[in-house]
């Protein structure tokens, strides 16, 4: 595996806290889902305020809250979509490592088995 360091901001009513999750796909997973999970804590929080006066000030966060999100999210894709193609490319050298040096065996066996 190629070591990933990713660094999470958990939002919480009494302020702020960081995850360090080490590198894996099951990792990238819990980070997606703690995404989603924040954004929907977030949305009911902001929800129940929205019945105050200070709607138009509420939208106003919400829309930046979603634009932050959405930045984020798109550019979390782009990390996983390097992610595999970095792990594609590497399983493919190791086929072709692997099979380089299966040939070079074979001609070995054939080179032995002639004298």
């Amino acid at each position: 595996d190629i070591p990933l360091l990713a660094v999470i901001a958990l939002a919480s009513p009494f302020g702020f806290g960081i995850v360090l999750l080490d590198s894996s796909l099951v990792c990238w997973t819990v980070l997606i889902e703690i995404i989603a999970l924040k954004t929907i804590l977030v949305v009911v929080l902001l929800s129940r305020l929205m019945k105050s006066r200070r709607t138009h000030l509420i939208r106003n966060i919400l829309t930046i809250l979603n634009e932050i999100s959405d930045f984020c999210g798109l550019k979390l894709l782009d990390v996983i979509m390097e992610y595999g193609k970095i792990i594609s490319s590497l399983r493919l050298q190791l086929s072709a490592e692997d099979q380089k040096s299966l040939s070079e065996k074979k001609k070995e066996e054939q080179h032995l088995r002639l004298l």
